[in-house]
C-alpha cells in the first residue's frame, strides 16, 4: 500500500522519519530514536521533529496516519483498505471537486459529501479537517450563521485535538474560528503553537494570518500570509486571507495588485472581484469599484455578500438611487443577510450613522468573521467625521 499521496515530494528529513516509523508500523518510536535517525549529526529540539511530523501528515495517503504518544513519541498506523475506506476516500475527493467556485450550492454539496464520509468512518482525519474548513468558509461567505458554523466546525475538530493536541492543522483552524467568530483572544496561544509546529505549512500559516488579523496584529497577519502565499500562491483561501490582511493594514495598493493578479489568473473566482471592489472604493476609484462589484455579483449568481458590496460601491460613487434598489433587493431576498462589514459603508451613506452602528452591533452579535474591518475601516472613519 502506498504511504504517500501521488505528486507529493518528501524532504530528506520527512523521508528519514517515515522510513523509521514504517519499519515498526503500529509500534511506538521514541522522540530520541527519531531524532537520532533523521538528525544524526545535528543538535535539534523536539520542536523540529514536531514540525516535520506536521508537514508529513498532509502527504500521507488515506488510511495512513501518524499517532502522537504524548511526551514519548510517534507511531505509524496503516489501515486495511476495505471497500468502505475506499468509498470514504472517494467521497472526500468528490467534496474537493464539488467545491469548485465556492458558491452556495457547491459548499452545501461538499458538506453533505463530507458528512457522509464521516458517517462511514468517524475517525477519518482529512474528512474532519476538510468539513471544519468548509463550515468556516460557509460562515465567512454568509451561507450559514457564523456562530452556528463555528460551533459545528469545532465539534468536528474536537476528536482530532483530543487524540492529538499537537495536530497543527486542527489547532490552527480551531484557534482561527475561536478568535474570528467567538472573539476568544486566548486562542492566540493555539495559533502561535500551530505556527511553531508547522511554520512552512501554507494552510496553518493561512489560518494564523486570518486569526492575527482578527486580533489586529496586522504585521503578524501579513507575515503569516506572506509565508502561506510563498508556498501556495494559487490557493483561494491564501489569496483572500492575504487580501483582507492587506486591506486591514491600509496597504491598499499592494492589495489591489494582489487581487488584480489573482483575477487575471482565476477570472471565475467571484470573491477576488468582491474584495477588489472594497479596495477600489477605498482608493476612490468608484467607477472601477462598481464594475468589480457587478462582476462579483454576476459570477456568484446573486450572492448576498456580492450584492452588499455593490450597494456600498454604488452609494460611494454617488449613485444612491441604484444603491437603494440593490439594497431593497437584498432585504427582500430569502438568503441569509450579508456580512454587515460589506454593507457598512453603503448603510452610512444611505441611512446614516445610526444604521451603521446597528450593522456593526449586528456583526458582533452574529460573530461575523470580518467584523473588525468595519470597526477599524479608515474610509468609514472619514465618512463619519464628514
Amino acid at each position: 500500500m502506498a504511504l504517500i499521496r501521488s505528486l507529493c515530494v518528501l524532504s530528506p528529513k520527512e523521508s528519514a522519519v517515515l522510513a523509521l516509523l514504517s519499519v515498526v508500523s503500529d509500534q511506538l518510536v521514541t522522540y530520541d530514536a527519531l531524532l537520532d535517525h533523521a538528525w544524526p549529526d545535528e543538535d535539534v529540539s523536539i520542536s523540529s521533529l514536531n514540525r516535520c511530523i506536521s508537514t508529513l501528515r498532509r502527504k500521507l495517503t488515506d488510511g495512513v496516519s501518524i499517532r502522537t504518544h504524548s511526551r514519548r513519541g510517534y507511531s505509524l498506523l496503516v489501515a486495511h483498505q476495505n471497500p468502505s475506506s475506499v468509498r470514504v476516500s472517494n467521497l472526500v475527493d468528490q467534496a474537493r471537486e464539488t467545491l469548485g467556485l465556492r458558491h452556495r450550492g457547491h459548499i452545501a454539496a461538499a458538506i453533505r459529501l463530507l458528512q457522509e464520509a464521516l458517517g462511514l468512518d468517524p475517525e477519518h482525519e482529512l474528512a474532519r479537517l476538510y468539513l471544519a474548513e468548509v463550515y468556516g468558509l460557509a460562515a465567512s461567505r454568509g451561507y450559514m450563521p457564523p456562530r452556528l458554523a463555528g460551533k459545528l466546525a469545532r465539534e468536528v475538530l474536537f476528536p482530532l485535538l483530543q487524540h492529538d493536541p499537537d495536530n497543527a492543522h486542527a489547532l490552527s483552524l480551531d484557534g482561527r474560528l475561536r478568535i474570528l467568530i467567538e472573539g476568544d483572544v486566548t486562542a492566540r496561544e493555539d495559533i502561535d503553537r500551530a505556527a511553531e509546529l508547522a511554520p512552512t505549512d501554507w494552510l496553518v500559516m493561512t489560518n494564523a494570518g486570518i486569526a492575527r488579523a482578527g486580533l489586529r496584529d496586522l504585521p503578524g497577519a501579513i507575515a503569516a500570509c506572506e509565508t502561506a502565499f510563498a508556498f501556495n500562491p494559487a490557493a483561494p483561501g491564501v489569496i483572500v486571507a492575504f487580501g483582507w490582511s492587506l486591506i486591514a493594514s491600509g496597504e491598499l495598493i499592494r492589495a489591489r495588485t494582489l487581487l488584480e493578479d489573482a483575477i487575471r489568473l482565476f477570472p471565475s473566482q467571484d470573491y477576488y472581484s468582491l474584495l477588489l471592489s472594497y479596495v477600489l472604493s477605498s482608493l476612490m476609484s468608484h467607477s472601477a469599484a462598481v464594475a468589480a462589484a457587478r462582476r462579483a455579483l454576476a459570477l456568484s449568481g446573486g450572492d448576498a455578500n456580492a450584492r452588499a458590496a455593490l450597494v456600498s460601491a454604488l452609494a460611494l460613487a454617488g449613485q444612491e438611487a441604484k444603491a437603494r434598489r440593490e439594497l431593497d433587493l437584498l432585504r427582500a431576498s430569502d438568503q441569509l443577510q450579508p456580512s454587515p462589514t460589506l454593507l457598512a459603508r453603503g448603510l452610512l451613506v444611505l441611512e446614516g450613522p445610526n444604521a451603521l452602528e446597528a450593522a456593526i452591533l449586528e456583526a458582533e452579535e452574529q460573530g461575523c468573521p470580518y467584523r473588525t474591518l468595519a470597526v477599524h475601516d479608515p474610509l468609514l472613519a472619514v465618512l463619519r467625521s464628514g
